[in-house]
């Protein structure tokens, strides 16, 4: 019977520690597969699964993947943050080293690296990612349209978002440190006006997308961070940071690059989980003095 196989395979796979989307994934592209095989090809005279589903997952499997996400989308710790810092400061200093043996011996046409404010792109790349949340496909794709170095602001269309018909925009004003940050690259650059802020040092055109892990993985040795940290956890500080801060969703939305709140909503709400509670004090607060006591209070043995 095509469900008992179904029934089977599913439970068979959650054993394996699979997620439930990721066999909802993979049953939909058979599904898929046999329905062509029996509406184009004439292979099958009709899908054995075209009324089959996948069992609900049991509420341990749903616990264990929220759980699983929640850990991943955290606040750096403070140590992780020092961390951070110190492996910058380090991959600097090597970067400056390498051209300083470079021009030593035999390349002295390199430019001077010690002249620079960074001597490597990925610096003041990371510091956005930081300060941002940007993700890094969109830092990757920032023009100097988008990033204005005078005044201190970014206005951009996700790449997530710019094939739909009504998408998100990321309009924030930077904070003083990456400002200075960004000011100082746009220096180094030559004050361009348009291109790419991070453009292939080899092409001038855009880097691939995966351009900035090799440097990723130097900074986190550097500064002694675990191996397992994703470059894209900076992101998930980002958001986490203004969501323990009680910024509200719709705002931290907007920032982060969503159009709704849906998303920041099933991720990251365990971080205010007394949103609610602070919200009825907040009422109460606000109450005049006079609708601040519940009727039948007692004055001086008197019921109101």
């Amino acid at each position: 019977m095509p469900k008992a196989d179904v029934i089977a395979w599913q439970a068979k796979r959650e054993l394996e520690g699979r997620k439930y989307p990721t066999l909802q994934r993979a049953y939909g592209a058979l599904k898929t597969l046999l329905n062509r095989a029996a509406t184009h090809d004439d292979v099958l005279d009709a899908n054995p699964l075209r009324d089959v589903s996948l069992e609900a997952p049991h509420c341990d499997e749903v616990d264990r993947q929220l759980e699983a996400e929640q850990a991943v989308r955290r606040l750096l710790t403070t140590e992780e943050v020092k961390g951070l810092h110190d492996g910058l400061k380090a991959f600097e200093e090597n970067k400056r080293r390498e051209r300083r043996n470079s021009r030593a011996h035999g390349k002295a046409y390199l430019p001077d690296a010690d002249a620079m404010a960074y001597p490597h792109w990925f610096i003041p790349f990371c510091c956005i990612a930081f300060y941002t949340g940007l993700r890094p496909g969109d830092i990757l794709a920032l023009t100097w349209t988008n990033l204005d170095p005078r005044l201190g602001r970014l206005n951009l269309v996700p790449q997530k978002t710019r094939h739909h018909r009504n998408p998100a925009r990321v309009t924030m004003d930077l904070v003083p440190e990456l400002v200075e940050i960004v000011r100082a690259w746009w220096l180094q650059q030559g004050k361009p006006t348009t291109g790419l802020v991070f453009p292939s040092p080899d092409t001038n055109r855009r880097m691939d997308k995966q351009a900035h892990l090799r440097s990723w993985r130097h900074v986190k040795r550097l500064g002694g961070l675990p191996e397992d940290l994703d470059f894209y956890t900076l992101r998930h500080h980002f958001i986490s940071t203004l969501v323990a801060a009680g910024v509200p969703l719709r705002t931290v939305a907007q920032l982060a690059g969503h159009k709704s709140t849906e998303m920041i909503e099933r991720h990251y709400g365990h971080l205010c989980p007394d949103a609610a509670s602070s919200a009825i004090d907040a009422f109460r607060k606000s109450l005049p003095p006079s609708l601040s006591e519940p009727p039948g209070t007692v004055h001086s043995g008197v019921r109101k």
